[in-house]
């Protein structure tokens, strides 16, 4: 789970830095931003989700089972 919005770092440097060290690595991007501006920050790449704050647990439980969950042939 990574924030957009972060101190120091922003969250598109943090998710570079992340995939630099494992391309396929699964990140759910959290934001107040829409989803089409997060995806617009972050680019659409496979292995990313986005979830729109605030949010539910219930909404975040399945987010997290999406991503984790294996793909579909």
């Amino acid at each position: 789970m990574l924030d957009l919005t972060m101190p120091h770092m922003s969250g598109r440097q943090t998710l570079e830095e992340l995939l630099i060290q494992k391309a396929e690595l699964s990140v759910l991007i959290m934001s107040g931003y829409a989803e089409s501006e997060a995806l617009r920050i972050c680019g659409t790449r496979e292995h990313l989700g986005f979830i729109q704050k605030p949010f539910s647990l219930t909404k975040l439980l399945d987010k997290v089972q999406t991503a984790f969950s294996p793909a579909k042939t």
